[in-house]
């Protein structure tokens, strides 16, 4: 779950508010973060890049970001998947 994730109270919320807006269907860029984030572009970029090693969003392309769902049981958003996979590091399946 998000809560288990190794970063601050304010960054859980503000990942809690973009995936509020987004979800897993649409798709954001560094923009969306920084407006959602109340920060400028180069603190959401660092924000986007954490976000991606700890394994809570994707690059789809270039600029281009999406959540990603985990394999069987709960999301980190507390919702119920099934057969989805959580991508981690070069596309390989885990999971949590």
């Amino acid at each position: 779950m998000l809560k288990n994730l190794p970063i601050s109270n304010g960054t859980r919320n503000n990942v809690a508010e973009l995936f509020r807006r987004y979800g897993y269907e649409y798709t954001f860029h560094s923009s969306n973060v920084a407006d959602i984030f109340s920060v400028k572009p180069a603190a959401a970029t660092a924000a986007l890049r954490k976000l991606r090693k700890l394994g809570v969003i994707e690059s789809l392309k270039y600029g281009v970001y999406q959540f990603v769902k985990i394999k069987i049981g709960f999301s980190l958003f507390g919702q119920l998947d099934t057969g989805l996979v959580l991508r981690v590091g070069g596309g390989s399946g885990r999971r949590i």
